[in-house]
């Protein structure tokens, strides 16, 4: 009866180790101990302390209480009285499992051990940027280029860059490409005319914020570079009268992707759609990349298309990206060129992610 009555106190969280003689109405108990009883997810900084619970005019004699963490002796570091114990660590807890053992005797001598463990978690890595790069320094990117900003950092972290500029501020998702290789990017629209913004990468972990602007500005020149290459307009020589201002040959012959926007997802092979002057040779390039396996800050890359195809009456193209052998998180880029009469256009270039 004696044992299953203090099995049962174990049970409800209450620490006993009573002598074989001693009844148990007179059991010594420590109770309400900090950390729980195998409690997780503890602070590396938390205090250890118990109660003592002692019936009737029982007491424990505090001159005999010995405290352990982890085996140590911390008595001399412990605050201890007849009826409670603490303890402060000087340094944080080891992560992981943590032990405590108590040792202490009543005023009738009985000596007594109780012993818990709890787990420690793993302290949150200090957040730290070492760099923020970006492709719009030296020259102005213009209109279909893709603007890429880099940052080197903290591995395991969330990016995200924040392109300030006199009118806006826009936020570009970052994905960590490898091992603390965080890269954004975006295509440059037609409205996109500035030069003195700023790129401001952008890293967030267990609640830590930590931002770093590139020592460079950014510079677009996005409605300047749309002009390139020859435009047909309506009304030239040779037009019919009532030619609408979409004719097909009143686009531009630098290509535009009409059938994915740049950063969209793709599931498996896809097709890739584009319009540009009728009858207009382009060259289309799709390459892979994925950070290389055990998380090594390099890249490979895979050229999976090489071709000219020849866009039909309307400046319809298109043509078919296999599916890369490497899965999800896979990005596709894709650079497409356009060819007509002489003249050639600046490249377009959009960046798409495997699901």
């Amino acid at each position: 009866m004696r044992n299953s009555f203090i099995v049962g106190l174990a049970g409800v969280g209450l620490l006993v180790l009573a002598p074989e003689l001693t009844p148990p109405a007179r059991a010594q108990r420590v109770v309400n101990v900090e950390p729980a009883i195998d409690s997780q997810d503890v602070s590396p900084t938390t205090s250890i302390s118990g109660l003592f619970r002692t019936p009737g005019e029982t007491t424990v004699d505090p001159r005999t209480v010995k405290v352990f963490v982890n085996d140590t002796d911390v008595t001399g570091r412990s605050t201890i009285d007849p009826n409670f114990f603490s303890y402060k660590p000087d340094s944080p807890l080891p992560s992981g499992e943590n032990n405590v053992r108590v040792t202490y005797q009543g005023n009738g001598g009985e000596k007594r051990t109780v012993r818990w463990n709890f787990t420690v978690r793993k302290p949150a890595e200090q957040l730290d940027i070492d760099s923020v790069t970006h492709n719009a320094a030296s020259e102005a990117l213009g209109a279909g280029a893709t603007f890429l900003v880099t940052i080197e950092g903290t591995p395991g972290a969330r990016g995200s860059v924040l392109l300030v500029t006199s009118d806006r501020v826009r936020t570009l998702p970052a994905q960590e490409v490898s091992s603390g290789i965080y890269v954004a990017t975006l295509a440059v629209g037609q409205n996109d005319n500035f030069d003195g913004g700023v790129a401001v990468g952008r890293l967030t972990s267990d609640g830590q914020v930590l931002n770093a602007a590139a020592p460079e500005s950014v510079q677009f020149s996005g409605a300047t570079a749309a002009l390139e290459g020859p435009l047909v307009e309506a009304g030239d020589a040779g037009d019919s009268s009532d030619e609408t201002a979409d004719s097909p040959d009143t686009f531009p012959l630098r290509p535009a992707f009409t059938s994915h926007t740049n950063g969209d997802s793709v599931r498996g092979g896809f097709t890739i759609v584009g319009q540009t002057q009728p009858n207009a040779t382009v060259a289309i390039e799709a390459d892979a990349s994925r950070p290389l396996f055990g998380g090594l800050a390099s890249l490979n890359e895979d050229r999976l298309v090489d071709t000219e195809v020849i866009a039909d009456d309307n400046g319809k193209f298109r043509v078919q990206v296999p599916q890369a052998s490497t899965g999800s998180g896979t990005r596709y880029t894709v650079r497409a060129t356009a060819s007509k009469d002489g003249t050639q256009s600046q490249v377009t270039q959009i960046t798409l992610v495997a699901d």
